[in-house]
């Protein structure tokens, strides 16, 4: 909500769409496909990353526990998605962050809508630290094979069917795009008042705004005859 200036319902769909998917195509790609959960990765970046290094068939290297480091010598944007911070270290602190900066009555209204589909991946939405096992025995990759096994025990959520698209994952017709500057786009999108509106209307219309001037003044003519 705050990095993305959200609403919470928008925010909340935001998270359970992706989620939704994610354990869909799992369920269909289980050699392909594992999920990291953001907790384990950074409580246990070394191990969790060691082992998805492996899943991957890729070299280990010292040099993925510090992104900060080589992100600064790379000379990239410092800031990303987000207002993420490309050169801050592994913080597992942020883990329970929002918990604190939630309102009560905000966590009461995700918990009664979203707490079933949090539970599927192992987490408890009043507890950010009671974070459950949900890959097999000590493995911190949710590989595919394991997202289609516990798909089964939430059948409420219809995982398989993955979850609902939203606008930017439409298809974009090139004939329907047009491409404006911001200080366009803030120009067009200004608030207008109604008597602003209207004068502009009537600005745009001399021919329209004399006639109206002229039916006037001849109902006064005649009102004055009579």
């Amino acid at each position: 909500m705050s990095r993305f200036s959200s609403r919470l319902g928008r925010a909340a769909w935001q998270w359970a769409q992706p989620a939704k998917e994610l354990a869909s195509q799992a369920a269909r790609r289980p050699d392909r496909f594992v999920i990291v959960r953001y907790e384990d990765l950074v409580r246990r970046p070394e191990p969790v990353q060691r082992e998805l290094l492996e899943w991957l068939g890729e070299p280990w290297s010292p040099a993925v526990l510090e992104h900060h480091v080589v992100q600064q010598r790379r000379g990239g944007a410092g800031e990303v998605d987000g207002r993420n911070r490309a050169d801050d270290p592994i913080d597992a602190s942020r883990v329970g962050k929002w918990t604190a900066a939630m309102k009560d009555d905000h966590r009461r209204w995700l918990s009664e809508r979203l707490a079933r589909l949090a539970d599927f991946y192992g987490y408890i939405l009043d507890d950010p630290d009671a974070l459950a096992p949900v890959a097999a025995g000590e493995s911190a990759l949710f590989r595919g094979a394991d997202v289609d096994a516990r798909i089964d025990a939430f059948p409420e959520l219809e995982l398989r069917a993955g979850g609902a698209s939203g606008p930017y994952d439409a298809p974009y017709d090139p004939r329907e795009l047009m491409v404006l500057r911001r200080s366009e786009y803030a120009w067009i999108t200004r608030p207008r008042g109604v008597r602003r509106a209207a004068i502009a209307a009537s600005a745009g219309c001399p021919q329209r705004t004399r006639a109206r001037r002229s039916s006037r003044e001849s109902g006064a003519r005649a009102e004055h005859s009579a």
